[in-house]
């Protein structure tokens, strides 16, 4: 007897339940209708990588760097200063601010933004003279006022003055020197 209860309990007689009824169309509409989220893409950082830059990034390169900066900005203040304001003109900058400013943009910012971040010795430097470079572009921008324009030369030559002088001043042994003599 026992043997037979535990056989029926196994595979024996199952109530089957009626089916559980399909959900409302309305639900199933709503599922099919529902469209799928889209990664957000920043639209100025998107691309945003960079190639491994080979730029040389030594005491010299930097100096170098600042004193171009420096004619790049001479050259900036005298277009600025010569320009005459034509408003039919595409730009407000005369062709040589143009070719500047196409400078600037280009070969200048490429090889100061490729030795920033690289734990160098100079990095402070390197960070000093990506920022003059950028704030040249700012000033070379007609999109700007003419007084934001003014605001940026200015920062641009006070930061590669700042950058040249440290370069100038001490070594990487010196600093580390000097470093350890303050502690």
């Amino acid at each position: 007897m026992l043997l037979g209860l535990a056989a029926a309990s196994l595979g024996g007689c199952r109530r089957q339940g009626a089916p559980a009824p399909p959900p409302p169309v309305a639900a199933q509409v709503a599922r099919q209708a529902a469209p799928q989220p889209v990664p957000f893409t920043h639209p100025l950082l998107a691309r945003a990588e960079r190639p491994i830059s080979n730029e040389d990034c030594s005491r010299g390169a930097l100096w170098a760097l600042t004193q171009e900066v420096r004619a790049l900005h001479k050259e900036a203040h005298a277009a600025l200063k010569g320009r005459k304001l034509d408003p039919g003109a595409a730009s407000c900058l005369p062709p040589a601010g143009e070719d500047v400013a196409r400078m600037v943009r280009g070969p200048l910012l490429e090889h100061a933004g490729g030795c920033v971040g690289r734990d160098g010795p100079y990095d402070p430097e390197w960070d000093t003279v990506n920022s003059a470079v950028l704030s040249l572009g700012a000033c070379l921008d007609c999109a700007r006022t003419p007084e934001q324009r003014g605001g940026d030369c200015k920062h641009a030559i006070e930061a590669v003055d700042r950058a040249a002088s440290s370069v100038q001043r001490a070594s990487p042994e010196q600093r580390m020197a000097e470093t350890r003599s303050a502690k």
